[in-house]
Parts: structure tokens; C-alpha cells; sequence
């Protein structure tokens, strides 16, 4: 297999992939940066859950906030050209109470700090992919944020201020073009799942299938209003179209997964309301019948198996 060097990048020339597929590691703000939860630090959805002991307090966690060029460099030596990192409300919005009267202001001290990360990783040669919510809150917004319809329009500010404060940095201040990858929310499907079926995660006293459906109404909308700002952000400022998606748990399980980007996709192939019930339900036999014709190779069925442990 012949490999070459490209711009400081080694690029396989013979695996049957293109040279602009992006191969690269993945970091999330609060699991890698440190710096959260402590005295006098940002606070987010978790800071009670450490305060308790239910889980292990973040510490300076990877300090990855601090030490992300050693990261790149390690990544850059690696071969790899591409690098995805969160960036954390909590820490861009930041409050030290949990239910504020008024919503906080933007920290833009944090958001020059990020702006400085990301022109670090390019400078790498690793393309970023920038997600804007992976899993936490600021706790400023309450335990159970994405139960409340209000977060649509305060995650819509968040992302659209974010954005347009990095990209102005780095297209003013480093040199750089604007970012290009996007995911909005990580693996909603998993952050529903684990707070209100699971309880694997911090949330008030409601759970069961009813919040379940309320927190994945909100995601999506959430999702979709990120989705359009960034998109007539970009288009606003003349920027390259950027691409933005969110992504799920791969799960057999239709209704843990896919129904998602059925509901996600209703406009696009003409679905009207109508037709939804009947839609869906076609589509959970279809991948139904697709996994069981593949033959995976499961030892377990998880999803199924939730009630029994």
C-alpha cells in the first residue's frame, strides 16, 4: 500500500479512498478539557452529580484545554487530517448558579480561547469538526433543559453567536476560512435515552416514554433551527456552504435510531402529515426486515434486553 506525504499529512494514495476523506479522533469539551464544575468554574448539568459523588468530579480531566497542541501533534504524527472537539456551552455561556433569573452573558474571552484551538488544529493540518452540544448543559438552564420548549430559542442564540464570533476571529485574526463541519447535537438519541429511560443520566424526577418524546421534539427542533442559522449565516457572509448534520448511536433498534432521520428527512421527501403515521411504520418494518436479512452477528440484543436487566 504507497502512502505520500501531503502538506505535512501522510495520505493514502491506495486503500480505495479519496484524499479529502477525513480520518481523524474525536474529543468532547466536558470528558476532555478539565475545568468544570470545581469553585469559581463553569457549571453544568453535571455539577450536582459530582457535588454528590455519583460520579467522579472532572478535575482537569485530559486537560485538553490547556494542552491540545501536544494533542494535534500527536494526531498530525499519527497521519490523520482531521480533528473533531466539542465546544461546550457551559463554558461560552457560563454561570455559577443553576437557576439564574436572567439568561448570562456570552463569555468572549472563551469564545477568542476557542478560536485560538481551532486555528491550532488547522495549523496541524487537521480539519476541524466542530460539535456545538455533546451531552451537557449549562446549569444555568435547569436539569431537565431539553423538556422545556424555551431551549429551542436559547440553543438557536448559542450556536449562532458562537459561530459567527469564531469565524469572524478566524477569518480576521488567524488568516483562516470559517469552519466547514458541523455537528449540532451529539448522539441525541443516546442523551434522551440515558436520562429518561435509563437514568444513566442527571435529570429531575420525570422520566418514562412521555419525556422521551418531549426531549426528542425539542432536540430536533433545536437541530433543525441550528441547522438553518448556521445556513443563512454563512450565506449572509458570503462564506463556502458549510455542512451540517447531527449523528445518532447506530442502534438495531429502529425507534432508537433511525425513526430520527425519518422525521428529520419528512420534508424532503414530501411527507405530508397525513401520510406520517402510516410512513413511519413503514419504514420500522422495512429496516426491520433489512437486519434480520443481513444475519448480524449479535451475541445480545440490547435494546430489547433494557427491561430485563
Amino acid at each position: 500500500m504507497k502512502t505520500e506525504h501531503v502538506k505535512g499529512l501522510q495520505t493514502d494514495t491506495g486503500s480505495g479512498f479519496p484524499e479529502t476523506f477525513l480520518w481523524g479522533v474525536a474529543t468532547s469539551g466536558y470528558q476532555s478539557e478539565g475545568g468544570y464544575n470545581g469553585p469559581g468554574q463553569p457549571q453544568n448539568n453535571w455539577s450536582r452529580s459530582e457535588a454528590k459523588g455519583a460520579v467522579m468530579h472532572t478535575g482537569k480531566a485530559a486537560e485538553f484545554w490547556t494542552r491540545y497542541e501536544e494533542d494535534f501533534q500527536t494526531c498530525q504524527g499519527m497521519g490523520l487530517n482531521s480533528f473533531r472537539l466539542g465546544l461546550e456551552w457551559a463554558r461560552i455561556q457560563p454561570s455559577n448558579s443553576h437557576q439564574p433569573e436572567s439568561t448570562p452573558p456570552f463569555d468572549f474571552a472563551a469564545l477568542d480561547a476557542y478560536a485560538k484551538l481551532l486555528a491550532a488544529c488547522r495549523d496541524q493540518g487537521l480539519e476541524p469538526l466542530v460539535t456545538l452540544h455533546h451531552f451537557t448543559h449549562p446549569a444555568w438552564l435547569g436539569a431537565d433543559a431539553w423538556l422545556q420548549a424555551s431551549i429551542i430559542d436559547l440553543f438557536a442564540a448559542y450556536v449562532c453567536t458562537t459561530v459567527t464570533y469564531i469565524n469572524r476571529r478566524l477569518t480576521d485574526h488567524y488568516h483562516q476560512p470559517p469552519l466547514r463541519w458541523f455537528i449540532t447535537i451529539n448522539e441525541p438519541n443516546m442523551l434522551v435515552l440515558n436520562t429518561y429511560i435509563s437514568r444513566q443520566f442527571p435529570a429531575g424526577p420525570l422520566h418514562g416514554p412521555q419525556r422521551v418524546l418531549q426531549a426528542y421534539n425539542h432536540l430536533l427542533a433545536a437541530h433543525v433551527r441550528a441547522y438553518n442559522s448556521i445556513h443563512d449565516l454563512y450565506e449572509q457572509e458570503d462564506w463556502p456552504q458549510p455542512q451540517v448534520s447531527l449523528n445518532t448511536y447506530s442502534s438495531d433498534l429502529y425507534w432508537s435510531d433511525k425513526v430520527l432521520w425519518d422525521l428529520l428527512s419528512l420534508r424532503e421527501r414530501q411527507v405530508v402529515p397525513t401520510q406520517l403515521h402510516e410512513y413511519i411504520y413503514d419504514q420500522a418494518r422495512r429496516f426491520e426486515s433489512a437486519m434480520a436479512a443481513a444475519h448480524l452477528p449479535f451475541r445480545h440484543d440490547l435494546p430489547y434486553q433494557v427491561g430485563r436487566l
